[in-house]
């Protein structure tokens, strides 16, 4: 594939200061690691991540 073709590629790094939040996700990330990690529910999961990329 030629290179003009190619998407650019962003790297994703773990944000370590709530400061460093810019799309303020932190607190629904916090949550959702909680009930993947509570103790009362088991794998396997199914996350949907719903917006306007993705219509019901």
């Amino acid at each position: 594939m030629p290179q003009s073709k190619l998407m650019p590629s962003i790297l994703d790094r773990e944000i370590t200061a709530k400061a460093d939040d810019t799309l303020g996700h932190q607190d629904f990330a916090n949550a959702l690691t909680s009930l993947i990690e509570s103790e009362h529910h088991q794998p396997p999961y199914s996350i949907g991540l719903l917006g306007p990329w993705a219509p019901l």
